[in-house]
Parts: C-alpha cells; structure tokens; sequence
C-alpha cells in the first residue's frame, strides 16, 4: 500500500483557493463545505465498516469511491489516498485481509477531521 505519511495532511493550497471562492456578505463557505463533508462522511464510515464485515467489496468501492472524491477536493489527499486503495481491493473482490488498512482509513479520517475543524475554528 502507499506512504501517504510523506503528504501533509491536508493540502493548504487547495483550502485556500476554496477560501478564496468566499464572497462578502454570504454565509461562510469553508463552513458550509467542511460541516457537509463531516456530515455526509459519518454515514459513510460506517457503511465502509459494515462492507468490510460482511465482506461486500462491491459497496466497499462504490463508499470510498464517493469519500475518495469529497476528500480530495477538501485537500485530504492522504484521506483521498488510502479511500482510493480501499476502492481497488474492493473492486478487484477479496477484501478480507483489509483489517489493518481499515484501522490506517479510521486513523486518516480523524487526522483529516481534526484539521478540518481547526481550520473551521480559524475561519
């Protein structure tokens, strides 16, 4: 699997060139976006566990497909990484030897979540 330690864990370019898309006088759009993807990511990290416990690889791929998505336009590409991988094992069916890259995904999302809410508190 990769070495996604040697990414940052988020991009700062890309939060900033989302910021950048911030017009005066509308609701804070770093908020909006991050408060969505939080939301929408809770759902899909417990469906990335039960596709793992029951062995489902095609749900496994078509969840961190979605996640993979989400995560790299917020500039999780470490997130975006290892969701990328998740979605090949799955696809290509056996994903019963996946437990620890699971935990390496658990661990990925909440580094990810925790940078996100700092720069939220910072916006």
């Amino acid at each position: 699997m990769s070495h996604i330690e040697e990414q940052p864990i988020l991009d700062e370019n890309i939060i900033d060139n989302i910021k950048k898309l911030q017009r005066p006088g509308m609701p804070n759009l770093i908020h909006r976006i991050i408060d969505i993807f939080i939301s929408e990511s809770v759902d899909k990290n417990k469906a990335i566990d039960q596709a793992f416990k029951t062995g489902n690889g095609e749900e496994l791929a078509f969840i961190t497909h979605a996640l993979k998505s989400s995560s790299g336009n917020l500039g999780a590409l470490r997130l975006s990484q290892l969701c990328s991988e998740l979605e090949l094992a799955g696809k290509a069916g056996d994903i019963s030897q996946l437990g620890s890259h699971i935990q390496l995904f658990k661990e990925e999302y909440q580094k990810a979540q925790d940078a996100l809410l700092k720069i939220r508190e910072n916006c």
